[in-house]
C-alpha cells in the first residue's frame, strides 16, 4: 500500500529560492573593505538579477584603483525600475555609451568616482561619477561648455572690476 501523503502527485510543488543574502565573491561596499573616498573605476561585468525583494535589477561589478594603485573589486546591485539606475544610466551617456544601446555596452566603460557613507553602519553610496573615456563627440561637447564657462567666468570677473572702480 503506498501512501498517498508522500506521494509525489498527490502534495503540492515547491520550487527552492534563496533568500538573496548569499555570499558573492566580490563585496558590496561596505567601511571595513572599501574606504571612503576616490576612486579611479572600471566596470567589469553587468548581469540581470533580482533584489532580495525580488524586484528586476542588475549586479555591477567594478575594479577600483586608489591613489596608491592598490586595486579593489566591488559591486552593486540596482533596481532597473529606480532613480539610481536612471542616475546611473545617465552616467553612462555622459560616459559615451549611446543612449538606447544594451545595458552590457557599459562593459568597460571608466569613471572617476568618490564613495561615501551617509550613515555609517549601512553600504556605501556612489555620490560622484566622472567619466574618463569619452566619446570623441562629448569630449568636444565638454570642451565647448567648458570654455563657455570660463567666458562667462571672465565676464564676470570685469563686472567685478567695474563695481570696484565705481
Amino acid at each position: 500500500m503506498t501512501n498517498k501523503k508522500n506521494s509525489v502527485s498527490s502534495r503540492p510543488r515547491y520550487t527552492i529560492h534563496g533568500s538573496g543574502v548569499q555570499k558573492s565573491s566580490v563585496p558590496m561596499a561596505r567601511k571595513q573593505n572599501i574606504p571612503a573616498g576616490t576612486y579611479g573605476a572600471k566596470i567589469l561585468s553587468i548581469t540581470p538579477t533580482t533584489t532580495a525583494a525580488g524586484a528586476d535589477a542588475i549586479e555591477v561589478v567594478y575594479r577600483l584603483t586608489n591613489v596608491r594603485g592598490q586595486t579593489l573589486l566591488m559591486r552593486e546591485v540596482i533596481p532597473t525600475n529606480s532613480f539610481p539606475y536612471r542616475r546611473f544610466c545617465d552616467a553612462l551617456i555622459a560616459a559615451g555609451v549611446e543612449e538606447g544601446s544594451d545595458i552590457l555596452d557599459a562593459v568597460g566603460v571608466e569613471e572617476r568616482i568618490t564613495i561615501t557613507y551617509p550613515d555609517p553602519h549601512g553600504l556605501g553610496h556612489i555620490s560622484k561619477r566622472v567619466p574618463l573615456n569619452r566619446a570623441s563627440a562629448n569630449e568636444d561637447e565638454a570642451e565647448s561648455t567648458e570654455a563657455a564657462r570660463y567666458a562667462a567666468d571672465e565676464e564676470f570677473d570685469d563686472f567685478l572690476a567695474d563695481e570696484e572702480e565705481m
